[in-house]
């Protein structure tokens, strides 16, 4: 009988174990990087997506076309993905690891059915890429949380930017 009461603690506790690693997994993490771009971290499906924060777009200006590199292409760190032609600026959006690409949204193809729509929204993201070395993210300095990319350029996003003098906005 006690032993029966043991297995039956010990399943609980296996099952119990196994439901809190796959909560944690569930998780999608949102980062951001200086050059105003955001990564949603999807750990359980191991991809990220990359999107281009809203004061990256207030830089750039109305995007007028995104040209996105193909689906397969490998990238190494800092290698653009994408280069976005905005109203006033030619931005690459670059990945911050060594990854490839999966897909691409295809949303960007017509560009002018999205300039309206909140660009830090989860469905407006450029890329999907790889996340098979999620350790990798770990090590990337430079992402920050919401809070942090916040609080760094607080003061920017209150601004009325003058783009000849784009260099001092793009990257902090």
């Amino acid at each position: 009988m006690l032993s029966k009461k043991i297995n039956s603690l010990s399943n609980l506790i296996l099952k119990k174990t196994h439901l809190n690693q796959n909560i944690f997994y569930n998780i999608t993490v949102r980062k951001f990087t200086p050059l105003h771009e955001w990564i949603d971290l999807d750990y359980e499906e191991k991809v990220g997506r990359i999107g281009i924060t809203n004061l990256g777009l207030k830089i750039i200006g109305n995007i007028a076309r995104a040209d996105i590199k193909p689906v397969g292409t490998q990238l190494n760190a800092d290698d653009a993905f994408a280069q976005v032609i905005g109203q006033h600026y030619i931005a690459d959006l670059v990945t911050p690891v060594k990854t490839e690409i999966l897909s691409y949204n295809k949303h960007w193809l017509t560009v002018a059915s999205i300039l309206t729509l909140d660009v830090e929204d989860e469905n407006q993201w450029f890329v999907e890429i790889n996340l098979a070395d999620q350790a990798q993210f770990e090590k990337v300095e430079g992402l920050l949380s919401q809070e942090h990319y916040e609080k760094r350029f607080e003061q920017f996003h209150k601004l009325d930017i003058h783009h000849e003098n784009i260099e001092n906005y793009y990257k902090l």
